[in-house]
């Protein structure tokens, strides 16, 4: 009777945590809209939020602690304790606490899937983010076509661009070029004969639209990336002919996109291939103010790295001393273009990491 007491408890914690992990999945994303309504710190609301699920989630799980070996957990573990090591060389301790503390949250999250999900349960989750994803572009698309019921969220959005729940069109973009692969997954491994591979391919078609609607020039070159590192291994592990097959929904979807845009009237299409043309344009890049200022941040950055080339400059503290860093550049190369002399991203994760 223990025994089958015990089991059930064990059952109960793992239903308890993966529904805290969709929990998770959908504070981080559809929560924008309940944490902007606070009007002031609604991102430090919205993080607090996931980080006290996170917690709870692990008072759960620490009383049967097993820890499963993935070829992820040296890495990740890698990357916490360097941050950790970052406190001594750190300018300023309570904003590098911070942002370690989320950096545990987010070990502690993955700790959590990959120790307690089964397989149904990751593709619970997984179907959860495209869903997400879904909701947040479909918004974004109503709003290009006028329906804008967000607006009082962010008054002084640019609308030009959509920016769906997000605030900001580059946002957006990033967001959905980490869930449109996902929903391709779905309809390339489900096919459109069960109903996961036709809610892929819906949800693919409207990520995607969603996405060419921000403009953001980087969200597209990362998701062709992703497209080109997909299109191989499925080459690879399904061969010529079900690539064939299975590429030909999205060459489908993606002129129906097309087609979609064009006759909405709104000149979207040759407004995409104009701001898509200027990255194979120097002369039109020189002259981009989006580029100049990304470039004028990596310029600082770089020169940052220099100086730091191992522990960096601690985390969370890049904001304290890019004015520094960037008054020299000024001084020593007056005829680079320089622009804020604020900043608190990277706008790259490789220089931000």
């Amino acid at each position: 009777m223990e025994m089958k007491n015990s089991e059930q408890r064990f059952l109960m914690q793992k239903k308890i945590i993966s529904f805290g992990i969709l929990l998770i999945i959908f504070f981080s994303s559809m929560g924008f809209v309940f944490w902007r309504l606070i009007k002031d710190n609604d991102d430090l609301a919205r993080m607090i939020f996931v980080q006290i699920i996170a917690l709870i989630l692990f008072m759960f799980w620490v009383s049967r602690m097993k820890l499963r070996k993935t070829s992820l957990n040296q890495p990740i573990l890698f990357y916490a304790g360097a941050n950790l090591l970052a406190l001594f060389v750190t300018s300023n301790i309570y904003e590098s606490l911070a942002v370690l503390l989320r950096i545990l949250i987010y070990l502690l999250i993955f700790l959590l899937v990959v120790n307690n999900l089964q397989e149904k349960d990751v593709r619970r989750a997984f179907v959860t983010v495209v869903i997400m994803g879904f909701i947040i572009s479909a918004i974004g698309v109503l709003q290009y076509f006028g329906m804008d019921w967000f607006r009082f969220l962010y008054p002084a959005a640019p609308t030009s661009r959509v920016f769906s729940i997000l605030g900001n069109p580059d946002f957006l973009g990033g967001y959905l070029a980490l869930i449109l692969p996902l929903a391709l997954i779905l309809l390339l491994n489900c096919g459109l004969r069960e109903k996961a591979g036709i809610f892929g391919a819906i949800s693919f078609f409207v990520i995607m639209l969603g996405l060419f609607l921000t403009g953001t020039r980087s969200a597209l070159v990362a998701f062709g990336g992703s497209f080109i590192f997909l299109s191989v291994l499925i080459l690879l592990q399904k061969g010529m002919k079900r690539f064939k097959r299975r590429w030909s929904y999205i060459l489908i979807i993606s002129l129906v996109i097309f087609f979609a845009l064009g006759f909405s009237g709104r000149g979207r299409i040759k407004d995409f291939f104009f701001r898509f043309s200027t990255l194979l344009n120097p002369e039109t890049l020189k002259a981009d103010g989006s580029v100049q200022y990304r470039l004028s941040v990596w310029r600082t950055s770089i020169a940052m790295f220099k100086d730091h080339p191992v522990l960096g400059v601690g985390p969370g503290v890049f904001k304290l001393h890019y004015p520094i860093y960037q008054a020299n550049l000024r001084t020593f190369s007056p005829g680079i273009p320089f622009f804020s002399s604020q900043e608190s991203r990277v706008h790259n994760e490789y220089l931000q990491t």
